[in-house]
């Protein structure tokens, strides 16, 4: 692109990559020139403008030049050599949905299929398998923002174990190196959640000691009459809730330590 002024000319050749969100099929390649010269033009057209502003800036002319760029000065060409389309994974093809029922099961509830040269969705379900809508919108709107798909999130909702397999299965293509450093992280976040249960089964079993203590109270009238023998006229239910706030502490303890 040239431009001039009473000073001078100046030349720029530039190249704007544009990076499409989807995958365009070879049939409709002619989409891409027309989302160019509609819409990437304008947006870089401003970029390659204050490209040349900087460039006579710096050739030291008697006044600083400020070339003006017209609509059309900005001219677009094909390609002669065809582009070159790298094959899409076969996990981007196809895919399925899992949903975790109120018991803690797993459950499949659809299986979806992509076009290979569009990338668009070209069945939902396998064969004879087509999910209910209803049941998939509602398990498609409850899925979490991807900033809140961290490992905890993971392990809590699929699992320690189907999370490990995964990243093993993908060491090879991701390297020792960030597998280990990913597993790190499902290690993390299972000692968190099981501090979060062992400090929950200790509020438990606090509460339940207390109302034990609160029972026996209620129920003791003769006092001297319970301290004559030692241990003998303590409630069973008392000794047990000592016994679950007992284990309950252990077991924060463990939490704690690993």
């Amino acid at each position: 692109m040239e431009t001039s002024n009473a000073y001078g000319s100046f030349m720029v050749d530039g190249e704007a990559v544009f990076d499409l969100p989807v995958p365009v099929s070879n049939r409709h390649s002619d989409i891409v020139f027309q989302f160019v010269e509609q819409v990437g033009a304008p947006v870089v057209f401003p970029y390659i403008r204050s490209a040349v502003a900087a460039l006579a800036a710096q050739l030291s002319v008697p006044a600083t030049p400020l070339p003006i760029l017209r609509a059309g000065d900005v001219i677009l060409t094909h390609d002669d050599e065809p582009a070159i389309e790298e094959e899409p994974s076969e996990f981007f093809m196809h895919g399925t949905l899992l949903g975790t029922t109120e018991d803690g099961v797993q459950e499949q509830i659809g299986e979806f299929f992509l076009d290979k040269e569009t990338g668009m969705l070209t069945r939902i379900g396998g064969e004879g398998q087509t999910p209910d809508a209803d049941e998939l919108l509602d398990l498609i709107a409850g899925f979490p923002r991807p900033e809140e798909v961290t490992a905890e999130w993971i392990v809590r909702n699929h699992g320690e174990e189907g999370i490990r397999q995964s990243l093993e299965s993908l060491r090879q293509a991701n390297g020792d190196a960030a597998t280990d450093q990913m597993l790190a992280e499902v290690d993390e976040a299972v000692a968190h959640i099981e501090a979060e249960v062992a400090f929950d089964s200790l509020h438990i079993a606090i509460k339940s000691l207390d109302a034990s203590i609160a029972t026996f109270r209620s129920t003791d009238t003769d006092a001297s009459a319970a301290r004559s023998v030692e241990g003998a006229d303590i409630p069973t239910a008392l000794l047990d809730a000592a016994k679950q706030v007992r284990d309950s502490w252990v077991r924060v303890q463990n939490a704690l330590s690993d």
